[in-house]
């Protein structure tokens, strides 16, 4: 019995892989032919054949399917080849749908992030051209010449590099060279592809490096709309053969020579826009806006509830309607301007991956930096008080922080400033966010500035619930930048009384809205300009870590008086209190507490020296109060005795007959002879 219920599970498993082996090898009937030089016939062999050693730790292959009117359906990131051709197969069977493929591989961040732009795309094994019957004017999109598909393959015999895979498209024709190594240059890339599109005198919609092109085994459903049959998509020649770069180099000519057109702004034909152009930000409204806001949040909130539409040569074009994209050159429809329920209009293309709101559509149609963007917008719009030159410096004063952001995480700076890098590393996001805050909160008004700096304000409770960090770590982050000189505090009699006020109503508002029984107090800074700060930076966290910097222990004015000076000190602290005479009796008492248990067992617990220090009479204190009195002179009473806190090893625990490896408090020159004197410097502080 038990032998009969084993052939039948291994026949069930037998038909399901059968299945699956149809579904990936099958594919229909449709394209099922064989060329006699071996190139691929299926979706399987073509991805295969187009994405040699496919690596899915590191890279992801995208199926894109896009609806037969233009419109997007979910894009799919694939780790495997299998996966990609099912999904390409399962997509295929909806006529509604055309599926294309991605021909860069995809870093993995892509996935998390649902995006293919060129940011996201890690190499390309093929350079690839689409030719088709009808070669338009760039500008007019007027059809200017029309070639047969005999004579679009006549262009391919004649081209100086064979193709190695030339496929129907249902159209005309895509054709692919393989290339023996992966090419990582996308402006290499793209000068390639330009000079093919001038020698094959087509169209030049295959030359962005974001190109998505059809796949074999798939079919081109846009005839149906014309009540015609689907065409199969097909590989119908090619010689197979994988180049070396320089072979291409040296078959298409010089690559320098040739100069990228602009992209048109042309509009997919619907009921109000056939034929026509679509341009924007060329009808000034009617009234000026008349606004005057009081910070850049509240700017940037306007500008970015402004319909771009209203402002173009096409008013009554309705929300989200596809049209052809601004920015790369394809007759299909593919990008519209929608609004979102936060109230921003947004741009988005879902050929070419553009996805950007009002201030960033301006500044991909002009060309403009963001400084003369918002300059701009604000002329254009009516908007008022933005004109100043100081008011423009700042702002691009924040947008340079964000660049040094962006690089900092690209790891550019790790070898450059490896001190602060170690100190700001785990920290990025929240300087990021604050550079941000700072950005919108800055006020029109140039009386609100130091030092010809603009002033901004948050309270540690705000930034702690913004950046998702305790109170405490909140107050240490913020004090760490104001070290590393990143950020300047300050003092509240240097604020404005006007900008106090706005300060105390924010306040008083954070206390309604939290049922809070006391006003949070709310502290003034300045951000300074990254680029110009990070010497200084790298100076103080060298600094900070020579005297084993733990932000969680080490972030008050005591430690920076012993690691920096009483002025530095001063900066990161300016209304805090003095070290009482009790604070210093306390630590005192630990002190002594701490050397008696050196001299007796030859090391010391921070637990050991707590318990152990015993206070009496008016300076009575709780084991909290005893830790804390710890925490704020530790670094200071281990600095002055030739103590170090370290990590016990393997030979300190046998020496010390610990019973447990833990952090043990003993001399330097024990930490020096057992071998644990660079131990901390592998952590993140």
């Amino acid at each position: 019995m038990f032998d009969n219920i084993w052939l039948y599970c291994l026949s069930i498993k037998a038909l399901f892989l059968a299945g699956k082996y149809r579904a990936i090898y099958g594919q229909q009937k449709r394209g099922i032919f064989m060329i006699n030089n071996g190139l691929p016939t299926t979706a399987q062999e073509f991805l295969q054949t187009l994405f040699p050693g496919f690596n899915s730790n590191q890279q992801l292959i995208e199926i894109r399917p896009l609806h037969t009117g233009g419109g997007p359906r979910s894009r799919k990131f694939c780790a495997t080849i299998e996966d990609a051709v099912l999904h390409a197969i399962k997509m295929d069977k909806d006529n509604a749908l055309n599926v294309y493929f991605q021909c860069a591989t995809l870093r993995p961040e892509a996935k998390l992030d649902n995006k293919a732009s060129k940011e996201y795309c890690h190499s390309y094994n093929f350079l690839y051209a689409d030719l088709d019957p009808q070669i338009k004017c760039p500008r007019t999109k007027v059809v200017t010449q029309v070639f047969t598909k005999e004579e679009l393959m006549r262009k391919l015999q004649d081209f100086p590099l064979p193709a190695s895979i030339i496929v129907d498209s249902g159209n005309g024709y895509h054709a692919y060279w393989l290339l023996d190594k992966a090419l990582l240059d996308q402006t290499l890339l793209g000068k390639i592809l330009k000079r093919f599109q001038s020698l094959l005198q087509c169209d030049d919609k295959a030359t962005l490096v974001t190109q998505i092109l059809r796949v074999v085994g798939t079919a081109n459903k846009k005839p149906l709309k014309n009540g015609k049959p689907a065409v199969d998509v097909k590989v119908v020649g090619g010689h197979g053969q994988r180049y070396s770069l320089d072979e291409v180099l040296k078959s298409v000519g010089n690559i320098e020579s040739l100069q990228a057109e602009p992209a048109e702004q042309n509009i997919g034909e619907n009921r109000v826009s056939e034929g026509k152009s679509i341009n924007l930000f060329v009808t000034r409204p009617k009234q000026d806006l008349y606004k005057k806001p009081e910070n850049f949040w509240e700017l940037r909130d306007i500008l970015k509830k402004q319909n771009p539409l209203v402002a173009s040569n096409m008013p009554e074009l309705e929300l989200g309607r596809t049209f052809r994209c601004l920015f790369h050159d394809d007759n299909a429809p593919s990008a519209n301007i929608f609004q979102h329920e936060d109230g921003y209009f947004y741009y988005k293309c879902f050929g070419c991956d553009t996805f950007t709101d009002v201030i960033g559509l301006y500044q991909n149609i002009f060309k403009t930096d963001f400084a003369t963007t918002i300059q701009e917008l604000c002329n254009f719009y009516g908007i008022e008080h933005v004109r100043s030159k100081w008011f423009l410096e700042q702002i691009e004063k924040y947008q340079r922080n964000a660049v040094f952001i962006k690089e900092f995480e690209q790891q550019r700076y790790d070898v450059l400033y490896p001190n602060a890098y170690k100190l700001l590393w785990p920290r990025l996001k929240q300087l990021a966010l604050l550079n941000q805050y700072a950005l919108e909160k800055m006020s029109m008004d140039e009386k609100y500035q130091s030092d010809g700096e603009s002033l901004f304000f948050i309270s540690y409770d705000y930034f702690a619930k913004k950046f998702g960090l305790s109170k405490d770590s909140a107050r240490n982050h913020i004090n760490l930048y104001a070290v590393l000189g990143l950020i300047s505090k300050k003092h509240i009699g240097d604020i404005d009384v006007k900008l106090k006020k706005k300060a105390m109503e924010q306040s008083l508002k954070l206390k309604e809205q939290n049922n809070l029984s006391h006003v949070q107090p709310v502290n003034h800074y300045i951000l300074s300009d990254f680029f110009e700060g990070i010497q200084l930076a790298e100076t103080r966290a060298k600094a900070l870590l020579e005297f084993s910097f733990k932000i969680r222990t080490c972030m008050n004015k005591s430690f920076l008086i012993l690691a920096l000076g009483q002025d530095i000190a001063n900066e990161v602290y300016p209304d805090a209190r003095k070290v009482t005479k009790r604070s210093n009796a306390i630590a005192n008492s630990l002190n002594k507490t701490l050397l008696k248990l050196i001299e007796g067992q030859g090391y010391a617990t921070q637990t050991q020296v707590i318990n152990k220090t015993k206070i009496s009479g008016s300076l009575a204190v709780s084991s909290r109060q005893k830790k804390r009195e710890w925490d704020r002179h530790k670094n200071i009473i281990l600095k002055k005795n030739g103590l170090t806190e370290r990590w016990s090893n393997k030979a300190l625990k046998e020496e010390l007959m610990l019973r447990n490896y833990c952090p043990v408090i003993i001399p330097q020159t024990t930490a020096k002879r057992i071998g644990l004197e660079q131990k901390a410097s592998g952590t993140h502080p």
